[in-house]
């Protein structure tokens, strides 16, 4: 998306010369969070958690009723 040529940022600078680039910084976030949750149980726990409560709320009879 950051092409020379014909990416979206190359696009975007021919729009609005002025305009500044900031690369997206997600994907290292999300590694880091995933190296401490593997280093601190509880965070790991909490992790599992979220992860087994939107598994029992998507799965649930009511809401697959609605669909």
């Amino acid at each position: 998306m950051t092409g020379r040529i014909s990416g979206v940022k190359t696009r975007l600078a021919e729009l609005c010369p002025g305009s500044m680039f900031v690369h997206c910084c997600n994907p290292s976030l999300d590694l880091a969070l995933q190296e401490v949750a593997r280093d601190v149980s509880l965070i790991a726990e909490i992790f599992n958690f979220v992860q087994s409560a939107s598994t029992v709320i998507r799965e649930s009879a009511k809401r697959i009723s609605l669909y």
